[in-house]
């Protein structure tokens, strides 16, 4: 009983990734990172508990989540923008040589990862917290200073699974989205937030 249990929770978590990939291309990726994110964490949070209150399926409950979490797509496009520029930045700055140039590419690797892990905390802070846009940046920003070790985790992993991609390419697909989400789950699952 056990065995299935468990295949059954992978299946789902699959089918959720490959959903989270959907429905971020149906958002241009730019205007669907948040509301893709957000449905991710919802689902990933439905089928690690088991807890559902209708009986919906996975991809009824991402669909519902998805137009539920749709209207932050300001957020999205306002953190791809960011991601897109500092890579781009760093992409230019580790062109020239010298001591500048590796200061200002760790200064901009830093910024990166503050970046990533500040996008995670807020959407779990929009999906759990039931926080604004605006707060929860606020509150992930504070949350990614002052739990040092919950936001270098963050980056440990999010840094092996992009690894991930590099070894294979579509288990990095199936697995990320999921992966992610659990871990974010995991991590963020005792935050306490005072409003």
């Amino acid at each position: 009983m056990f065995e299935l249990h468990f295949i059954t929770k992978i299946y789902h978590s699959i089918i959720a990734s490959l959903l989270f990939w959907f429905y971020l291309a149906r958002g241009f990726v730019v205007y669907g990172m948040f509301s893709s994110t957000c449905s991710m964490l919802t689902v990933m949070h439905t089928i690690r508990t088991g807890i559902t209150t209708q009986d919906l399926t996975i991809k009824e409950l991402f669909a519902l989540s998805y137009k539920k979490y749709s209207t932050y797509k300001l957020g999205s496009f306002l953190f791809t923008l960011i991601i897109l520029l500092i890579y781009m930045c760093l992409y230019f700055v580790t062109l020239k040589e010298g001591l500048s140039s590796l200061l200002l590419s760790i200064i901009l690797i830093y910024l990166f990862a503050l970046v990533w892990v500040v996008f995670s905390f807020a959407a779990y802070f929009i999906v759990f917290k039931k926080c604004t846009l605006k707060d929860s940046l606020i509150y992930a920003f504070i949350t990614a200073i002052k739990k040092f070790f919950l936001s270098f985790s963050l980056i440990i992993v999010l840094t092996a699974l992009f690894y991930l991609s590099q070894l294979n390419l579509m288990l990095f697909i199936v697995s990320f989205p999921a992966l992610y989400s659990f871990t974010v789950l995991f991590l963020l699952g005792n935050i306490h937030i005072s409003r």
